[in-house]
Formats: C-alpha cells, sequence, structure tokens
C-alpha cells in the first residue's frame, strides 16, 4: 500500500508481476464478458470456481494461500473488475505445522457473484483450471490442457409466458465451442506491455493498485483461517 500510494505522488509507472493476467484465454473470457447477449456473450456472471492444485515442492517460508492464491486472485479481478467484500477460508497444515497445504477460500461480491478458490500443493493430479458461469454460458480455462479454452452454451430458459420461475425453467444444453486461441508467452506479453507503459506514460492492466486489492484479500483470507473460516471484510 506504501508503495502504491508512493508511486501515486510521484506519476511513476508501477506494475505488479501478476502474470496470469496476460494469458491469452484469460483476456479472451474478458472479451466475451464485454459482449452483448446478442453478440454471443457470456451474460451476467452467477459464479466463479478456480482450482490451483499438485503434488509439488514443499514451502517452508509460505502457506498454499500465499504461494498460489495472487494468480487466481489477479485473474478474477481482471476478469470480474469488481472487489470483494467478504472472505472465508479454511485449510489444514498436514506436512509442516503452522503452514496449509490446502486452503478453500469464498469471496463475495457486492453484485451477488461467488468465487471459490482451492489451492494445494498436495494433491495427485496437477490442475490450472477456472470456470465461470453466467446466465448465458459457461465457459471454462483449463491451462493444462492443449485446448485452454472451452465455451458451454448450456444453462437454464425460462419461458416468457409464465411467472413461476422455479416451475418452469427448461434446460438449455447446447454446443461446446473450442475457440482457436493464439498462443502468445504470457511472461513475453508482460514485459512488453510494461515497457509499452513506460514509453507512453500509460497506466498498467496490472498496476499496483491492483496488487493492493489482491493482497487486501490474501490478507482477509488469512485472518479467517487464523479464526476457524468465518467470513470476514476485506479492509482496502
Amino acid at each position: 500500500r506504501r508503495v502504491a500510494e508512493a508511486g501515486a505522488r510521484a506519476g511513476t509507472v508501477g506494475m505488479v508481476g501478476h502474470l496470469m493476467v496476460f494469458h491469452p484465454a484469460v483476456r479472451r473470457i474478458r472479451e466475451l464478458l464485454d459482449l452483448g447477449v446478442e453478440a454471443g456473450g457470456l451474460g451476467r456472471p452467477h459464479y466463479v470456481h478456480a482450482m490451483r492444485v499438485n503434488l509439488g515442492r514443499l514451502r517452508s517460508d509460505e502457506t498454499a494461500l500465499w504461494c498460489f492464491g495472487p494468480h487466481d486472485l489477479s485473474m478474477i479481478d481482471a476478469i470480474l473488475r469488481e472487489q470483494p467484500v467478504t472472505a472465508s477460508a479454511c485449510g489444514t497444515a498436514v506436512l509442516q505445522p503452522g503452514i496449509e497445504d490446502v486452503v478453500f477460500v469464498t469471496l463475495r461480491y457486492p453484485s451477488g457473484i461467488l468465487a471459490n478458490l482451492h489451492l494445494s500443493w498436495l494433491s495427485p493430479r496437477k490442475e490450472r483450471r477456472l470456470t465461470l458461469v453466467c446466465s448465458q454460458k459457461m465457459v471454462e480455462l483449463d491451462d493444462v490442457s492443449p485446448e485452454k479454452l472451452r465455451i458451454y452454451d448450456k444453462g437454464y430458459d425460462r419461458p416468457p409466458a409464465f411467472t413461476q420461475f422455479g416451475e418452469f425453467l427448461t434446460i438449455r444444453d447446447g454446443d461446446v465451442h473450442i475457440p482457436k486461441v493464439a498462443m502468445t508467452e504470457p511472461l513475453r506479453a508482460e514485459i512488453a506491455h510494461f515497457l509499452d507503459c513506460i514509453e507512453r506514460g500509460t497506466r498498467p492492466a496490472t498496476d499496483l493498485a491492483q496488487g493492493v486489492r489482491v493482497t487486501a484479500i490474501l490478507e482477509a483470507a488469512e485472518r479467517s483461517l487464523a479464526v476457524g473460516g468465518a467470513p470476514l471484510p476485506i479492509e482496502p
């Protein structure tokens, strides 16, 4: 926060290293959200689920929350463009006392969106998955798969002639679209973006303010872990 405030006072270009924001599939999801429904957009977001797990190297200086959490939280921040108001987290330290190997985080947003994260380095499979469920379509980013993005034309429709919402919903089971996403290296795109912002004096996509937002969520989740998972406000 002090760095962000100092940068703002000095008028400098500051940027945090949230690499996944520069993943082409993340940018495509945001583009789909910006599209209107008539143009094939996703509609209004309902909830998002992110999973970042594997059987990996143990850390002695950070928990799974702080090791993996920034990646998914920065992606969700870039996609939703909304700051959650509460965070709750539960986890357990299996291998090392006091260092959680698995953490589940739940975020609630002012608009009603719900986000859930599963973070762990104690899992049999490597998963790097983000699912966004919206009013019109659903989209899944799978960074382990060669097919990074899948768009599901699935959901529930309400016939216009009925007024009892719960009784007359119909399931819409449409096509699964796998768009071609031009894969550029996120790190290369991140560095090029930073240099461009310096040259032009423009605001980075992952500016210091985003770093503050993500850190605030992590801090609230850590406090929630310490009190058994109670939902706690996210302090700006």
